[in-house]
């Protein structure tokens, strides 16, 4: 059996030359620093997750690679995936229904959305009515996504220019 930890650092060579050519031979695409680190991160976690999958194989090693990945399920995927997630859904919409003029109603189910689905920050606090409101929350937005792309497709292009949205206006 090969240990992973042999694979590892030419794994990780391999991922700095397909960020070079990345870099290299797709300039408009992976132009600036932050492309090339988000592929270097979402590979060296598939990675890390690589290694413990593989560990978990050896009985030697399995109940520390099930503590291993419970701990970065936890802080990965709950904390940082779900959690994050969630509040910066919430902040997009909040931010779009700022930016662009549309009706009443549509703002108000945008803020509506937004709202329940921040509360999905609380989840892993155990507060078990924040899973019900952050689902109402996401079949709102999905409903007030659909709403708002035929008010933007609905609208005049030159309308849109010139019409200040609320909070543009508010602001002088």
């Amino acid at each position: 059996m090969i240990r992973t930890s042999k694979l590892i650092s030419p794994l990780l060579a391999l991922v700095a030359l397909f960020a070079l050519y990345l870099h290299q031979f797709h300039p408009r695409l992976f132009a600036d620093f932050r492309s090339l680190l988000l592929i270097a991160v979402i590979t060296s976690c598939s990675l890390a997750f690589f290694r413990v999958s593989a560990d978990a194989l050896d009985p030697a090693t399995a109940a520390a690679a099930v503590d291993r990945f419970t701990g970065l399920h936890f802080w990965l995927g709950t904390i940082v995936g779900e959690t994050v997630g969630y509040a910066l859904t919430a902040t997009f919409t909040v931010l779009v229904v700022r930016a662009v003029a549309a009706p009443t109603w549509v703002r108000i189910l945008g803020y509506a959305s937004a709202g329940l689905i921040a509360t999905g920050v609380i989840i892993p606090l155990g507060v078990g009515v924040a899973s019900l409101t952050n689902f109402a929350g996401y079949v709102l937005w999905c409903l007030w996504l659909i709403v708002m792309a035929v008010v933007l497709w609905r609208a005049d292009a030159a309308t849109v220019a010139e019409t200040p949205a609320p909070a543009a206006a508010a602001r002088g």
